[in-house]
């Protein structure tokens, strides 16, 4: 707990220094370098995202990859989220994410109560 403290009080003198130092460097980072590297980076997460759209790297090793119920859920949660965030409110934009996850969780839970009455 002691080192986690130290820690703790080292970083804040880091933070200091970085808060003295972030004035010029606004000047450095425009909004055109910000947008290139989100941009960037949401380019280098779209494998990932289809990968687990698919059914990710446990999908693809048992043969299930893109199975139509993986495919099913996660364009559930894409298009939820999609349609959350044309609503005018903003709270509900903002949630827009845990909304269409907690769709995801009332769909599979539907599912496998179908499923298990079907197999039982």
């Amino acid at each position: 707990m002691a080192a986690s403290f130290g820690v703790v009080i080292a970083g804040s003198f880091v933070e200091m220094g970085i808060s003295r130092i972030l004035p010029f460097v606004k000047r450095l980072i425009t909004p055109l370098v910000t947008g290139i590297v989100v941009l960037l980076i949401g380019l280098t997460l779209i494998k990932v995202g289809l990968i687990s759209m698919g059914g990710g790297f446990g999908a693809m090793a048992n043969g299930t990859f893109a199975s139509a119920e993986n495919l099913t859920l996660s364009g559930l949660v894409l298009g939820t989220i999609i349609l959350l965030n044309r609503v005018p409110v903003v709270w509900i934009r903002s949630t827009a994410l845990v909304l269409a996850l907690a769709a995801r969780v009332w769909v599979c839970s539907f599912w496998i109560s179908r499923i298990g009455a079907m197999i039982w």
